[in-house]
C-alpha cells in the first residue's frame, strides 16, 4: 500500500522496480497506489514497461473518511521518499495497522523503529528495497500492533495532552 502524492520526490520508481525484481524471484507482490499527482501517467508507463499492470492498482485520490476501509485491505505500506517532512501519510497507514517499508528521509526515523513497527533502508537500491519487502512479507503480522501503538502516540488526543502539559508547566 502506498498513500500520498504521486510525484518524483516520493521514489515510487524504486518501489515499482523492486516489485518487478521480486516477481523475477517468483514472489508476486501487489501494490495499491492511493493518491494522485503529476507522475501518474509516467508511473503507469513504467508499470507497462515492467509488465506490472496486473500487480499495481491506481486507486486515485480519496477522501479521508474512505481511507480506513482502503488501508484495511493492505498488509504493509511502502514509502521511498527522497525528502520528507513529518510523514503524515505514513502515520495514517500505521494507524490502520500497516507496518512500513521506507527509506530514511526527513522525520521518518523519529516515527519508525527499525524492526519493530517497520523497516528503514539507508541504502536506496532496488535490491535492498526488494529484500526489505520480502522480509516484511513474513513479518508484517508481528509488527502491526506496534505500528498502531506508534501512530496513537501522534493522535489528536495525544498531541492535545502533550500541549496541555506544556502549557501547564509554563503557567505554573
Amino acid at each position: 500500500m502506498f498513500l500520498g502524492r504521486l510525484s518524483n520526490v516520493k521514489g515510487l520508481d524504486l518501489i515499482l522496480h523492486s516489485i518487478a525484481t521480486l516477481r523475477q524471484e517468483g514472489i508476486v507482490l501487489y501494490l495499491a497506489l492511493v493518491g494522485s499527482g503529476e507522475q501518474e501517467q509516467a508511473l503507469r508507463q513504467l508499470c507497462s514497461r515492467l509488465s506490472l499492470e496486473s500487480q499495481i492498482f491506481f486507486i486515485g485520490q480519496k477522501e479521508s473518511t474512505e481511507l480506513p476501509e482502503i488501508l484495511a485491505c493492505g498488509d504493509f505500506a511502502m514509502f521511498a521518499s527522497h525528502t520528507e517532512g513529518f510523514p503524515l501519510a505514513l502515520l495514517e497507514c500505521m494507524a490502520s495497522g500497516l507496518p512500513v517499508v521506507t527509506t530514511r528521509a526527513g522525520d521518518i526515523a523519529n516515527v519508525v523503529v527499525n524492526g519493530c513497527n517497520g523497516l528503514i533502508l539507508d541504502n536506496r537500491t532496488i535490491t535492498s528495497y526488494a529484500a526489505a519487502c520480502k522480509h516484511m512479507m513474513n513479518r508484517f503480522p508481528m509488527m502491526a500492533g506496534e505500528a498502531v501503538r506508534t501512530a496513537n502516540m501522534y493522535s489528536q488526543q495525544a498531541m492535545f495532552n502533550k500541549f496541555a502539559d506544556i502549557l501547564y508547566t509554563i503557567c505554573r
